[in-house]
């Protein structure tokens, strides 16, 4: 299970790092969200708003594993997703999910490893990307696809066409688009559709669900400011475990107090089942109050922040 958190104060956190993730097409292939990231990378996205992070959970899918360094070749396109303008970086997603999902073109996800605190991925011709920039390289730039670039440039779109070779820090080769896109939350699903809409991704990928209807064909799960608690949400306990461990691999993106609240989601009637995902608990629930551990054994829970 990869569980991708970002917090209305920008606060990024990700676990569950080495888990595997669906695969409904490839053996040779492993289902990895883009929010499973290693710790090391986290702030590789640090300034990336709700808006971008929003647009970033289409890419849950197929992905070559592995941080490899490689040489892209000359005429290849960059994407620079270090801008300061909302507008290119939330049309830069709409632009991949065409590419992938229209064209099958593989996307390179590039990152430095090694970088500081919102530093510098890599430069190129003379432009710093930041933030984790795509790559779309030279033998799949068909007449077809350098038409689906050139419309979104003329949307906002920015990145640069490479004039040589260069060696670029590839963090994930991103492969297609899971078969269902988007499940937002019934509560406050509603919150994250803007964003998706603005990035121009199709209404037909974005469903809203009851998570008690879960099941293994979904790929990712949005609760933005939702107010999870075990009679409602109880399917995610199991829902992200292995298949194995009788689950399914799914994914999560959560956002403000819907943190710290899924956090300390204990189930009342088996207090050792609970739904902490990035935080190790204080020790097992004594009891539960509300539908959340009693008192509060993980992340500060968001009415306790003063």
């Amino acid at each position: 299970m990869a569980f991708g958190v970002f917090l209305c104060e920008e606060l990024k956190v990700e676990a569950s790092l080495n888990s595997p993730m669906k695969n409904h097409n490839s053996p040779t292939t492993e289902k990895m969200s883009l929010f499973n990231m290693r710790k090391r990378l986290l702030h590789s996205v640090k300034r990336i708003a709700l808006a971008g992070c929003a647009a970033l959970a289409l890419f849950q899918g197929h992905a070559l594993k592995a941080q490899t360094y490689e040489t892209i070749p000359t005429g290849s396109f960059v994407v620079d997703m270090g801008g300061t303008q909302s507008v290119s970086t939330l049309k830069a997603y709409g632009m991949l999910y065409n590419l992938m999902k229209g064209a099958q073109v593989p996307v390179k996800w590039c990152i430095n490893p090694s970088k500081a605190k919102d530093g510098v991925d890599f430069t190129i011709q003379g432009t710093a990307f930041k933030s984790g920039a795509f790559v779309i390289t030279k033998p799949y730039r068909t007449t077809a696809v350098n038409s689906i670039i050139s419309t979104w440039i003329g949307k906002g779109v920015s990145g640069i066409t490479t004039t040589s070779d260069v060696i670029l820090p590839v963090y994930r080769t991103l492969l297609n688009i899971p078969r269902w896109s988007f499940l937002l939350d019934l509560q406050n699903g509603s919150v994250a559709k803007p964003y998706l809409t603005n990035a121009e991704i199709p209404d037909s990928s974005v469903t809203f669900i009851d998570p008690k209807l879960l099941t293994c064909c979904h790929d990712l799960y949005i609760m933005p400011h939702a107010d999870p608690v075990w009679t409602t949400h109880s399917k995610l306990f199991t829902w992200t475990k292995s298949t194995a461990s009788g689950g399914c691999r799914g994914s999560i993106w959560a956002a403000c107090h819907a943190v710290s609240a899924l956090e300390n989601m204990v189930n009342p009637s088996n207090l050792s089942e609970q739904t902490n995902f990035l935080a190790n608990k204080t020790g097992t629930a004594a009891g539960s109050s509300s539908g959340y551990a009693n008192p509060k054994n993980s992340l500060l829970f968001y009415t306790d922040h003063t």
